[in-house]
């Protein structure tokens, strides 16, 4: 969330640089509405879905109702966790331990 918003704040200070604090502060605003339009309306890769379409049940971009399958995508998540730990336990060396050691 705080990469995106440094990124749209970034982008419009440097194409509409504020001339006065009242423009700053307004610029500020505008962006932090953008920027949380653009995070509700992104697709998580965890989820495969927006947060704004999981929390409100509609569409983000469409006028349109949207049912989430939760279980579904409780059961797609932990089969991507699996899937990290896996990897990341492949990497590991085993040693057993013996005395002396």
């Amino acid at each position: 969330m705080h990469q995106q918003i440094g990124n749209v704040l970034r982008i419009r200070v440097h194409e509409y640089p504020p001339r006065t604090l009242g423009d700053a502060q307004a610029l500020v605003d505008k962006q932090f509405a953008v920027a949380s339009h653009s995070i509700c309306s992104n697709v998580s890769e965890a989820t495969g879905y927006s947060p704004g379409a999981l929390a409100f049940h509609r569409d983000m971009f469409l006028d349109v109702p949207y049912v989430a399958d939760l279980l579904a995508l409780r059961k797609h998540r932990q089969l991507k966790v699996d899937g990290n730990l896996h990897c990341v336990n492949s990497k590991r060396v085993s040693h057993d331990y013996k005395v002396n050691d």
